[in-house]
C-alpha cells in the first residue's frame, strides 16, 4: 500500500505528532509537509516539503503559496498514484475543499481526513456547513475521543460506521536532560519556587481556553492568607488576553511567545498542577503532555479533557467551565495538597494511560482505517 500523507501546518508538536504516528505505520509513505519540520526523520519516508505558506506575513501571499502548495500535491498524486490520502489538517477551506472535489472525482483512491478539532477554534457557527461539506465529501474520518465522534454524528448527520476514534498519542520529549535539568534549577531560583504550590497554564492564549476564569480566581484567591505560597505560571503566544489586572501580583510569572521544547518541558515539569478549563475543545495537545511527564492536571468537561480520568484517577474534573467550579477545584487542591501527592504518585494509574496513549497501538488502528 501506497498512503499520501498532508500536513500543511507540520511544525513544532504537529511535526512531532507526525512523527511518531508515521513511525508505527509499515508501508509505502509519501509525506507532503511543512518547510518548518522540525522533528526527526524517518528513513523509510519520502519527505516532500511542499508547504511554504507560513514563509509570509501578507494574507494574499499565504493565501497563494498555499494555492501552489496545493497544486503540487495534485502533481504528486498524479505521479506517485497512491492507494490513501490522508489529509491531517486545512487551512483554506474553499480551495481545500476543490482539491478534495477533483481528486475524489478523478482519482479511485481513499481518502481519510483526521478531525482535530470538530470545528475550528472561534468559528462558532460560521463553518458549520462548510465542514459539513467536507466531512461527508471524505471517505473515512478519525477522531480523538468519543466525546467528538457524538458531536460530528449530532451536528453533520455522519453515518457512525464513516468515524474512527483512535487516541491522540502522548507528547513526550527527548532531547539533552542536562540542559533540561538546568532550565528547570534557573526557572525555580529566578521565581523563587522553593516549598511553593505551581499551577501553570501552558500553551497558546486564548479565551476558549478559559484563561479568564483562571485569572478571576487568581484575584479572588489573592484575599487570603495562603495565597502567598502558590505561584501561578502563564507561558504561551497570547490572542487578545488583557493580564494587566494580574500582573500585580507577586506570584505570577507570564511570558507571552512561543517557547522552546526544552523550556516548555522545563515549566511543565516544575508544575504541580497544569490548569486546563477549556470552553471548549476536542483534545489537547497540553494535557496529553501532561500526561506523557505524569503531572496532575485540572479540566473541564469540555470535549474528551476528562476522558483520561475515566481510566486512571492522575487529575481532577470540575464539569462544566465556570468560576465557581474552577474556583471550588483550586481552594481544594490548596487545603489538601497531599491529594496532589497521592495523584502524582498513582504508577498503576500512569502506566494504564501511558498504554491507552501508546503511538504503536495508535498506528496500528490507523492502518485499519487505511485497509477498511
Amino acid at each position: 500500500m501506497k498512503i499520501l500523507f498532508i500536513d500543511p501546518q507540520s511544525s513544532s508538536n504537529l511535526a512531532q505528532y507526525d512523527y511518531l504516528l508515521l513511525k508505527g505505520i509499515k508501508h509505502k509513505i509519501i509525506y507532503c509537509c511543512n518547510i518548518s519540520y522540525d522533528a526527526d526523520q524517518l528513513e523509510f519516508v519520502d519527505y516532500r516539503f511542499v508547504f511554504k505558506y507560513n514563509r509570509y506575513r501578507n494574507n494574499i501571499c499565504r493565501g497563494y503559496s498555499y494555492i501552489i502548495s496545493l497544486l503540487k500535491v495534485f502533481r504528486i498524486i498524479v505521479k506517485e498514484s497512491p492507494d490513501v490520502i490522508h489529509i491531517q489538517w486545512i487551512k483554506l477551506w474553499l480551495f481545500d475543499f476543490l482539491f478534495l472535489s477533483i481528486i475524489k472525482s478523478i482519482f479511485n483512491l481513499k481518502v481519510v481526513y483526521t478531525a482535530h478539532n470538530v470545528l475550528p477554534h472561534d468559528s462558532e457557527s460560521r463553518y458549520m456547513s462548510k465542514m459539513k461539506r467536507y466531512y461527508h465529501k471524505v471517505d473515512s474520518i478519525i477522531t480523538h475521543t468519543q466525546v467528538s465522534k457524538k458531536e460530528l454524528i449530532e451536528l453533520f448527520s455522519l453515518h457512525e460506521v464513516k468515524i474512527n476514534v483512535i487516541p491522540h498519542g502522548l507528547f513526550q520529549f527527548g532531547g539533552d536532560k542536562r540542559k533540561l535539568a538546568e532550565t528547570k534549577s534557573s526557572i525555580i531560583s529566578e521565581l523563587n519556587l522553593e516549598n511553593k504550590l505551581v499551577f501553570s497554564v501552558l500553551g497558546f492564549q486564548n479565551k476558549y481556553k478559559g484563561i479568564d476564569l483562571v485569572k478571576k480566581v487568581w484575584k479572588y484567591l489573592s484575599k487570603f492568607d495562603y495565597f502567598q505560597n502558590i505561584q501561578l505560571i502563564i507561558i504561551g503566544k497570547n490572542d487578545k488576553i488583557d493580564f494587566s489586572d494580574i500582573l500585580r501580583y507577586k506570584n505570577v510569572f507570564i511570558r507571552e511567545d512561543f517557547v522552546s521544547s526544552v523550556d516548555f518541558q522545563a515549566y511543565l515539569e516544575i508544575s504541580n498542577v497544569l490548569l486546563l478549563p477549556y470552553i471548549k475543545i476536542s483534545q489537547s495537545g497540553v494535557l496529553l503532555s501532561a500526561i506523557g511527564s505524569e503531572i496532575p492536571f485540572v479540566v473541564s468537561d469540555a470535549g474528551g479533557l476528562s476522558e483520561p480520568l475515566s481510566i486512571a484517577d492522575v487529575g481532577w474534573c470540575i464539569g462544566k467551565a465556570n468560576f465557581d467550579n474552577l474556583l471550588n477545584c483550586v481552594v481544594q487542591i490548596i487545603t489538601t495538597p497531599s491529594d496532589i501527592e497521592k495523584k502524582k504518585n498513582n504508577i498503576q494509574g500512569w502506566e494504564k494511560l501511558q498504554k491507552y496513549y501508546s503511538w504503536d497501538s495508535i498506528s496500528k488502528k490507523t492502518v485499519d482505517v487505511y485497509f477498511a
